[in-house]
């Protein structure tokens, strides 16, 4: 399981099938995706736009998949959940 920021939860929740949607409500999102089959510019726009300033949206990217295989093909499973 990879924890991720809200904004890039909700990206992801954008392009993946209803199917791989665990759960999507106001305290956590889940869901499972492949990360070499990831938008990351469409994800980084999204989180752009919600965040209003690219370097926020640079930390949000970052701190979502630092250290992470993005080249797996893997189905690998999403979260976010409030504080």
């Amino acid at each position: 399981m990879i924890l991720v920021t809200r904004y890039v939860a909700e990206a992801i929740a954008e392009n993946v099938n209803d199917d791989d949607i665990v759960s999507d409500n106001d305290e956590s999102i889940e869901l499972t995706a492949v990360p070499n089959e990831l938008d990351l510019e469409f994800i980084e726009s999204y989180v752009l736009h919600q965040r209003g300033n690219s370097l926020d949206a640079k930390s949000d990217m970052e701190a979502s998949f630092k250290g992470q295989d993005m080249a797996s093909s893997v189905a690998t499973t999403f979260y976010w959940e409030r504080n």
